[in-house]
């Protein structure tokens, strides 16, 4: 992320975890198109970013719904997950996510197989939850 809260990748993109339409490995930076970016994290193969709305956008494989979306395919571009809102932090595991909100709510998605969820292990969420 640069200073003007701009973001850019390269690298591996197989899956669109780099956040750019194109599908190939890329060794130069490229400007992901999204505005007002606050933050972002990074899976193994996926991508979150918080905007300064408090949105949650994500990229990438959506093995386990890591994507936080129902439909489970894979995603090039930066796409707002639904519902999700007033987000002031974001966390990317390898294959899991957690958000936190202004209320001090979690919410988790993706893969739990080892607990990462804060719920029962070998359960995959395909959209968020909120842990109390």
């Amino acid at each position: 992320m640069t200073t003007k809260n701009e973001v850019y990748s390269w690298g591996n993109n197989e899956f669109g975890q780099c956040g750019v339409e194109f599908i190939q490995a890329n060794n130069n930076p490229q400007k992901i198109n999204i505005k007002n970016i606050r933050n972002i994290c990074c899976g193994n193969e996926h991508s979150l970013i918080l905007n300064n709305y408090d949105e949650v956008f994500s990229f990438g494989k959506n093995d386990g719904g890591v994507l936080g979306y129902e439909v489970q395919e894979n995603q090039y571009t930066p796409k707002k997950i639904p519902n999700l809102k007033n987000i002031s932090l974001i966390a990317c595991g390898s294959l899991h996510n957690l958000a936190f909100n202004s209320k001090g709510e979690i919410y988790s998605w993706g893969s739990g197989e080892g607990g990462q969820l804060g719920l029962p292990e070998n359960l995959l969420v395909n959209y968020y939850l909120i842990l109390k």
